[in-house]
């Protein structure tokens, strides 16, 4: 091929492959490995990974970063964990790569060169022999590990805070249903983080889907952990839109976070709802982030009193908070 005919190729690839191209891409097009090392020296290619370059500068959108990083892992390779949540919408952006590749059934067989560790700095590689071909899609034409093997993977090392946002915003973008990721719970029986994960599920409030806030979000995690059953979230009463309310209550509570509760026309707006359901017979309880984030025990149990006095929760005892060691007093 001309000087003319390498640029003309090398460029429509990286148009279509958000600025990065692979050595093994080039060299099926018919491209020398003369002439791609010499664009190599001359940083017309900028190298990213072993064998996949930037064309012209390295300057690469997160999802041209991710293209490479799959390039790298090999023929065989699809995004993976955190960086697949991260493709999917499932969690907010990360600059962990990460890509998982299907390993030889052979264990004695050494895994291939171009999916070294060694050869690919800054690039996370997993290896895995159960990666079905219904455990794949693609996104933006990157290929990627299916909505729940995403989730099945981050339970390996994730927080149950994670896996929660990730469960809720893959139903809420309806890239699976519960039904669904809890049958492939049942068939990932074993596997690293599966009983975390379980929790999660066994746990998780489908009501979340209507929070509005992360505030909402931390505030109706309180209740399950003092043995309040899980409320409303954003349903109506009195023609009010209330944060967080009990069927046969009147104990209403109200996350009041500051960006919606600055101004004087919020605070009338707020006395006003408030007047006009006490006056219906209701109780409005208040809360705001710092309640939540550094006294969530205290205020869980002073509401479930308020709803135990109503027969919303039944009389018992419940744990009390674990008391770190540095608090307690010594011997």
């Amino acid at each position: 091929m001309t000087h003319v005919e390498v640029t003309i190729l090398v460029s429509s690839l990286a148009g279509r492959q958000d600025g990065v191209v692979s050595r093994r891409q080039l060299i099926a097009s018919g491209v020398s490995s003369n002439q791609v090392e010499s664009r190599v020296r001359n940083r017309f290619l900028k190298k990213l990974y072993a064998g996949v370059y930037a064309v012209g500068h390295d300057r690469l959108s997160l999802q041209g970063r991710q293209r490479a990083a799959v390039m790298a892992g090999g023929p065989n390779a699809v995004l993976s964990h955190r960086a697949a949540a991260t493709l999917l919408g499932l969690l907010p952006p990360t600059s962990i790569l990460e890509v998982i590749r299907s390993s030889s059934p052979d264990p004695h067989q050494p895994p291939p060169e171009h999916a070294s560790r060694a050869i690919h700095p800054g690039l996370i590689i997993h290896r895995t022999r159960s990666l079905r071909p219904g455990e794949i899609t693609k996104r933006y034409e990157i290929p990627v590990t299916s909505p729940v093997r995403t989730v099945i993977n981050l339970a390996e090392r994730e927080s149950a805070k994670t896996l929660d946002l990730a469960i809720r915003r893959g139903i809420a973008r309806k890239l699976f249903s519960l039904d669904e990721l809890n049958r492939a719970v049942d068939q990932a029986r074993g596997r690293k983080g599966i009983a975390k994960l379980r929790r999660v599920l066994g746990g998780w409030n489908p009501a979340k889907l209507m929070a509005k806030s992360g505030l909402e979000i931390l505030t109706a995690d309180v209740f399950p952990a003092v043995g309040v059953p899980h409320p409303l979230i954003n349903d109506f009463r009195c023609g009010y839109e209330i944060d967080f309310q009990w069927k046969g209550s009147s104990i209403l509570v109200e996350a009041d976070g500051d960006m919606y509760h600055l101004s004087r026309a919020d605070r009338h707006r707020d006395y006003r709802k408030m007047l006009d359901l006490q006056a219906a017979g209701n109780t409005v309880v208040r809360i705001d982030e710092e309640m939540v984030e550094a006294e969530a025990f205290e205020v869980g149990m002073k509401i479930r009193k308020l709803l135990e006095e109503e027969g919303i929760v039944e009389l018992q005892p419940i744990s009390p908070q674990p008391v770190a060691v540095s608090d307690r007093a010594p011997p």
